[in-house]
């Protein structure tokens, strides 16, 4: 069994052997991603694109497991993820300063709060909106965890920080 899977043009790759165990490595811009190729796959590199071929054909079921994850690993390279937060309440303000190398929020607190945006990931602000773009679903959603614990919606008014379209149903108030 046979399973092509293009490389995208901002990856290199390299194959590496360490103590009878296989490793891809993968290397975009700054990050690494070591894959440990399990000892019934074959990997070859042929041009612009990877071969894995199962040695073993009891394990077909993992083989297609394994090729599925990694071609899913690779789509995320080749399409940027971009999720947005959206700063709902009076006197909630988002600037970037240093070059898009920090942000600053303004959150109704008595301080204003500074975060350094990792390498990985762009911001983009646009009034009350929040946009993250970067290429690993857990950095962005990490990040994206990190600003929205600073001020989670409240039940009653529904102010603080937002995901786009995301949809909460409010306590109501208690009437005398």
């Amino acid at each position: 069994m046979l399973t092509k899977i293009k490389l995208p043009t901002n990856i290199s790759s390299n194959y590496i052997l360490i103590k009878n165990n296989k490793f891809l490595i993968l290397t975009k811009s700054v990050n690494s991603q070591y894959i440990l190729i399990p000892n019934f796959i074959k990997c070859t590199k042929v041009e612009d694109s990877l071969h894995f071929t199962c040695l073993d054909l009891t394990r077909v079921d993992a083989f297609k497991t394994f090729s599925s994850t990694l071609s899913n690993w690779f789509a995320c390279f080749t399409k940027p993820i971009i999720k947005k937060l959206i700063l709902k309440g009076l006197g909630l303000k988002a600037t970037l300063l240093n070059d898009n190398k920090t942000l600053e929020l303004k959150l109704g607190f008595s301080h204003i709060i500074t975060i350094d945006i990792p390498k990985q990931l762009i911001l983009d602000i646009n009034k009350n909106t929040i946009s993250v773009c970067g290429f690993s679903l857990v950095e962005v959603g990490d990040f994206l965890y990190r600003l929205r614990s600073l001020k989670f919606p409240n039940a009653y008014k529904g102010k603080g920080i937002w995901y786009k379209n995301e949809i909460r149903t409010f306590k109501s108030v208690k009437k005398t």
